[in-house]
């Protein structure tokens, strides 16, 4: 696995979304599920570019 080139320091669940291309329902559940690490600021919760690499790195192991 290749690590992306990341354009933001962390990503909104907004903009997890889109990157990922998965549904919000899909997105929490992995959350919850301790599959993507993601903090709150606020009442808004976001996930560093770390843990969105480790993530997909996670879901292709699965997927192979």
């Amino acid at each position: 696995y290749r690590a992306m080139q990341h354009q933001k320091p962390r990503y909104s669940i907004t903009d997890l979304i889109g990157l990922l291309g998965i549904g919000r329902t899909s997105l929490y559940a992995d959350i919850n599920a301790g599959k993507l690490a993601t903090y709150k600021i606020g009442k808004r919760r976001f996930a560093s570019p770390e843990a969105v690499d480790n993530y997909v790195a996670l879901c292709e192991k699965v997927a192979a």
